[in-house]
């Protein structure tokens, strides 16, 4: 049986109604420290709420005070949401909500997480699902949807695609050249990579 876990994070949530449709398939949620504010928000009972929980509001604590806790010393190696991502270790397939917003700092950092994961784990917003690629894979889409390819930690070699209207044949992506609001042309984009790690940002 797959594991599907949902993280949720203290980020920003522009469209209550749209994340809510899209947390309800998801098998086990945990919330990150100040998530469980945001779960609160959404109408969403986490299964558990890891962290230092210094984010997390007083109302909001006393709400879910019967879910079950993980705490940690407010001084640690790991922010909370890498502490929720160990919580979610096995997990089939993982993704983070709420994961962006106003903290630039944060934002960047969780997009770096992902890096960790090729392939396994997801950033979702109201808008686009983005993950990390570090292999040949095939991506599910709609003709007409916009997907970008951004190189993360370095260049990328030996890029090919397949699907795409504005199609990559061996490039290689760094701080100079990126793929940004290319369009997918079916229901499916096949990306290669020869070496690297790309993040592909796909609009629903």
């Amino acid at each position: 049986m797959t594991t599907t876990i949902a993280i949720i994070a203290n980020g920003e949530i522009r469209n209550p109604i749209i994340l809510k449709k899209l947390l309800s398939s998801y098998s086990k949620i945990i919330a990150a420290d100040g998530g469980a504010n945001n779960c609160r928000i959404l109408d969403i009972e986490p299964d558990i709420i890891v962290g230092d929980l210094d984010s997390i509001t007083p109302d909001t604590s006393q709400f879910f005070i019967h879910v079950p806790r993980k705490q940690y010393p407010c001084d640690k190696d790991h922010t909370d949401l890498e502490l929720a991502l160990k919580e979610a270790e096995g997990a089939d397939k993982i993704a983070l909500f709420c994961a962006t917003g106003s903290r630039v700092d944060h934002s960047l950092t969780n997009l770096y997480i992902l890096s960790q994961y090729p392939q396994r784990l997801m950033i979702v917003t109201e808008e686009e699902t983005v993950f990390a690629v570090d292999r040949s894979v095939i991506v599910e889409t709609l003709p007409g949807k916009t997907i970008s390819l951004i190189p993360i930690g370095g260049s990328v070699k030996g890029v090919f695609t397949k699907g795409l209207k504005w199609e990559l044949d061996n490039a290689t992506l760094n701080n100079h050249f990126v793929s940004i609001s290319n369009v997918s042309l079916g229901e499916q984009v096949t990306i290669e990579l020869a070496s690297g790690i790309l993040l592909c940002c796909l609009h629903r």
